[in-house]
């Protein structure tokens, strides 16, 4: 007979056991250049779009690494940044302490413990691929102010297309020289990723194929393409903008 254990296999998929290890690599988010960059450049246009500092609110937040390096660059009036492991978000506190424009708090499903139209920005940065969509979607729409976006950042599985062969070569060239230029970060990196507890929660976490993110998004937001930023051989990170979303919900969707 095997032994159902539900509680257990929950523990396995959060950060929790992986916290320090996670939060030692990622102090400083910027490491991650292309996927940085794409946020960061976004969040400053729509500060001038807006005339105002923007309110974002992170969906995973992590060590709130990425909400830090935004805060940095003056275009945050606040944020709120959400996660599912206390761990994470022990760490989160504990760097942003003198940060008052910044506030993290626990969420468990869907439900995020803010108020109607009360972000301008919301932001999922490598976390979408643990979110439960349909639902999550409902929430994000109730979120965010009319005009407000959507901005995902994530890990997929595809094998590198012929066409995109310049793309792996420039992905490759900008791996290395974040390791030349970075040696404390690769070298913390590689502690965590050869780590028992990191291989055992990615088994509870596979990343999801591109074709799901491009079906998922193209049936919500028709006028909108996924972008690559970059590839290896076998995944890449893609990237997603809403554009600015009218207020409205957004009803379930079923697969065909």
């Amino acid at each position: 007979m095997v032994e159902s254990r539900p509680a257990a296999a929950q523990h396995e998929r959060s950060y929790d056991r992986v916290a320090e290890l996670y939060d030692r690599a990622y102090a400083d988010i910027r490491v991650r250049e292309a996927e940085w960059q794409w946020v960061a450049g976004r969040l400053a246009a729509a500060h001038a779009e807006l005339g105002r500092r923007v309110r974002v609110l992170e969906i995973g937040c992590g060590n709130g690494a990425l909400l830090r390096a935004l805060d940095d660059n003056g275009d945050i009036d606040f944020a709120v940044g959400v996660d599912s492991s206390e761990g994470m978000l022990t760490r989160a506190r504990e760097r942003s302490r003198d940060r008052s424009r910044l506030r993290f708090g626990k969420v468990n499903g869907p439900d995020l413990d803010v108020p109607d139209n009360h972000v301008d920005v919301v932001i999922s940065f490598l976390s979408f691929r643990y979110l439960d969509w349909d639902p999550v979607m409902a929430e994000i729409r109730r979120v965010l102010a009319p005009g407000g976006r959507l901005w995902v950042v994530d890990m997929v599985e595809q094998p590198v297309r012929i066409r995109e062969l310049p793309i792996l070569a420039r992905s490759a060239v900008a791996h290395l020289r974040t390791r030349r230029q970075r040696p404390q970060f690769a070298h913390d990196l590689a502690t965590l990723t050869n780590h028992e507890e990191w291989r055992n929660m990615l088994q509870h976490n596979p990343i999801r194929a591109e074709h799901e993110y491009r079906w998922y998004f193209g049936s919500r937001f028709p006028d909108r393409r996924l972008q690559t930023l970059t590839t290896t051989r076998s995944a890449r990170v893609v990237a997603f903008d809403s554009g600015p979303l009218a207020k409205g919900q957004t009803a379930p969707l079923s697969y065909p």
